[in-house]
């Protein structure tokens, strides 16, 4: 979904004292089908995500909140405006949409605002279609109140085993004050088109609240006109590393069971019989169904040692595969995930490097 500007503008910013806020329940149908049931006095009703961000200022567990709301709405009321009364004294940010209160934020986390990040949208977007800009902008997508560019550059590129890799950045921000700005390192595998996210430490990227909108913009433009370079040498190395290291049991069971989050419905066993062949999975449940004789019960170590048939560039690839072809109807902060988990897998020391015993298994033979 791509920025829109008539959203952004229409967006409302006000500034409250915690300790002032009044909460009501809200008996009225809510045209917001994640609202909370649960409103602020002289504002407007509160999203579920809001109400949780609400918890998280006052300090109370929100699992708890839930588990106290099958008692009946009246006791959550009870209980929160309690803990209001006694919140430390300070102010947060309600971002409204005019119908429903969608962040409960605070001015550290709000760097740009609504009018603010059309702005941004649009300096970005001038400065990267430059001549000179040794970046492209490939695409922009907002996602309740999230904003992302990624950002690519333009020549720099590198063919690596059966596939060539772009290297890029994504900088996000939220417009709702759900996290502070941040760049992300990100490669791009051509051949599928997916992407994954690096746990790099390639650019330090500090990006302290100033007062004023063009002081933001110029650590944004700093960034954009002094990028860091590619680590290809880092990169290729742990790809390296990934192509001669044997999965292990665990590596390949946690991967799938993230990948099965990607089903569309309960129903859909079509998702999950595509990536248990992927990582064929029937061929190591067969080879270790003797487990279910064993008087023991495996613990994380123990798969940890465990090997599969798989390299763990393929459980790597096939994570990044999945999250990129899956359908836009999936949560959005679940495909960043996946991208996420396919970076640490990248990265991460594999769990059979430092096994000095062979393999339970004799997959040759199996």
């Amino acid at each position: 979904m791509l920025l829109d500007a008539n959203y952004f503008r229409k967006l409302r910013y006000t500034e409250i004292n915690i300790r002032d806020i009044e909460l009501e329940i809200i008996t009225a149908q809510q045209d917001e089908e994640d609202a909370s049931g649960f409103g602020i006095k002289d504002e407007s009703p509160l999203t579920e995500e809001a109400l949780k961000q609400l918890c998280t200022y006052l300090r109370i567990p929100y699992p708890f909140t839930k588990k106290l709301r099958d008692q009946g709405k009246a006791h959550v009321l009870a209980y929160i405006q309690r803990q209001l009364s006694q919140a430390s004294n300070e102010n947060i940010i309600l971002v409204s949409t005019g119908t429903c209160i969608v962040s409960v934020t605070d001015e550290e986390k709000l760097h740009y605002r609504g009018q603010e990040a059309i702005t941004l949208d649009a300096k970005l977007k001038e400065i990267l279609s430059t001549v000179d800009s040794p970046f492209s902008l490939t695409s922009v997508q907002c996602e309740r109140g999230d904003v992302s560019y990624f950002i690519m550059y333009k020549e720099s590129s590198e063919k690596f085993g059966d596939s060539e890799y772009k290297w890029g950045f994504i900088l996000s921000h939220s417009v709702w004050g759900s996290f502070a700005p941040v760049v992300t390192t990100f490669v791009r595998r051509l051949s599928e088109m997916s992407d994954i996210r690096l746990p790099l430490k390639t650019h330090s990227y500090p990006l302290p609240f100033e007062a004023e909108f063009d002081e933001r913009w110029n650590h944004v433009l700093t960034f954009i006109q002094s990028p860091p370079l590619p680590q290809w040498i880092s990169f290729e190395r742990q790809l390296g590393i990934l192509e001669n290291s044997t999965a292990s049991f665990r590596e390949v069971k946690e991967a799938r069971a993230k990948l099965n989050k990607l089903k569309v419905d309960k129903e859909d066993t079509e998702t999950v019989d595509r990536i248990s062949a992927s990582l064929q999975w029937k061929r190591i449940k067969k080879a270790y169904s003797f487990l279910k004789d064993m008087d023991f019960k495996p613990n994380k170590t123990w798969y940890a040692r465990a090997s599969s048939p798989l390299r763990l560039f393929d459980v790597c690839m096939c994570v990044a595969r999945e999250a990129a072809a899956a359908p836009n109807t999936i949560p959005p902060e679940l495909r960043t995930a996946l991208q996420f988990y396919a970076g640490k897998l990248l990265m991460d020391t594999p769990d059979l490097s430092g096994v000095q015993f062979p393999p339970v298994i004799d997959w040759d033979s199996n």
